[in-house]
């Protein structure tokens, strides 16, 4: 396999193949990293706590197996890309960048247009109760 081919839910990470790996972090989820840095060990290369959205299972501190993680903050990385590259290449870029997702983005979402609060519930039910299509790209009108 490669790149996204094996997907698990958190419980299972055991099963991770042990494999030259990078994991980069949205949850922020202690148990989650301990068991992703154990089962990997020294095949994991780079750890990146990038998000938090699992603030209520953070946990501070942690001792782990392999490369320690390291912070990402986009912001902080856009300045050092700015300062790497000169004036306004950041933004040149990133606008080139945009086109090329643009140009292709039939091929990977479906917009789905909603309209008011009521629909704006449905919706993030379905995405909180993992229902969603992840094709779906949902614009809510208020």
């Amino acid at each position: 396999t490669s790149g996204c081919d094996q997907v698990l839910p958190y419980d299972r990470a055991e099963e991770i193949e042990r494999r030259p790996s990078v994991f980069i972090d949205m949850a922020g989820n202690g148990r989650v990293k301990q068991a992703v840095h154990a089962r990997l060990g020294d095949a994991l290369k780079h750890s990146a706590a990038v998000g938090l959205s699992h603030w209520d299972k953070f946990e501070a501190g942690q001792t782990l197996e392999g490369v320690k993680p390291q912070f990402f903050f986009a912001p902080a990385q856009i300045a050092k890309r700015r300062e790497e590259w000169g004036p306004g290449i950041m933004e040149k870029r990133v606008s080139q960048a945009w086109k090329r997702l643009a140009e292709n983005a039939a091929d990977w979402i479906d917009l789905r247009s909603h309209h008011g609060l009521s629909e704006a519930a449905e919706v993030y039910d379905s995405l909180a109760q993992g229902r969603a299509n992840p094709r779906d790209g949902h614009i809510i009108r208020l």
